[in-house]
């Protein structure tokens, strides 16, 4: 890793040591029901089955969903919580609109916006939730899916301690030191969404870190610092980098990281 002055490390979360939480959802007369197997209430017929892994940090938490071929009821969220496809195919419904999403799309569902979806093909999904104080006036949900949020070339590296991070431009010369990578970014609200990849060593570095962000590894790994030395996140494993911490991940072999950044 880069060699830094002492700075704050982040939250590491490991998908070995996370529990895998069944529980079951449905509406009643206006009212969204969760219940756990053996908890001793009685599940109705209609309700839906989900499986999710809760990582929870300090700036937010991360939740990976697996989607069973189900659909959930219309409720709303205590959190701004962003969706990101991974593996499923779903039609997603936030307040009222509605969209096919596809591995790859990104949607916003803002706190108190009523929400459900339905699963078309079986898969995974990322969340992240955010807890907020002050919740945008009529807010509206955001639907991107991947052809409006396109892989760009991209490059990062410091001037004179400021952080320069820009799309490539064929046939410019990059300055020595420059770091290549790829992205897609998406804007949702108070949220930027960012998928990065990766080549062998490269990193991403932002010694400014004027905001906080979580990470999830969705392929390879990826180095961290911890306390005790370098921590190696493979796919699932994720991380958070509080406001005014140095940020940054190496990647191990060739690596792809998906990023919410609190704007």
């Amino acid at each position: 890793m880069t060699a830094t002055a002492p700075r704050n490390l982040p939250s590491v979360r490991s998908t070995s040591d996370t529990a895998l939480q069944v529980f079951f959802a449905w509406e009643r007369w206006g009212n969204f029901i969760n219940a756990r197997p053996g908890d001793g209430q009685e599940i109705p017929y209609d309700a839906a089955r989900l499986e999710v892994k809760v990582y929870p940090h300090a700036l937010g938490e991360v939740r990976v969903l697996r989607f069973p071929k189900t659909r959930t009821h219309d409720h709303v969220n205590k959190t701004d919580t962003i969706l990101y496809e991974w593996t499923a195919r779903r039609v997603q419904f936030v307040g009222d609109d509605a969209a096919v999403c596809a591995p790859g799309n990104i949607s916003l569902h803002p706190k108190g916006v009523f929400h459900h979806g339905e699963t078309l093909t079986p898969g995974l999904a990322v969340e992240f939730a955010f807890e907020v104080d002050d919740p945008v006036p009529n807010p509206k949900p955001t639907f991107v899916p991947p052809e409006e949020a396109p892989w760009v070339d991209a490059a990062w590296w410091c001037d004179d301690s400021r952080l320069v991070d820009v799309d490539l431009v064929a046939g410019e010369p990059l300055p020595g030191g420059a770091t290549p990578y790829r992205r897609r970014t998406v804007k949702a609200g108070r949220y930027v969404v960012r998928e990065v990849s990766l080549a062998s060593g490269a990193a991403i570095w932002d010694p400014q870190a004027t905001t906080g962000r979580l990470i999830v590894v969705l392929s390879g790994q990826v180095e961290v610092a911890g306390s005790d030395g370098p921590v190696v996140l493979g796919v699932e494993d994720n991380a958070c980098f509080d406001t005014g911490s140095f940020a940054e991940y190496r990647a191990l072999g060739e690596a792809t990281v998906l990023e919410a950044i609190v704007s």
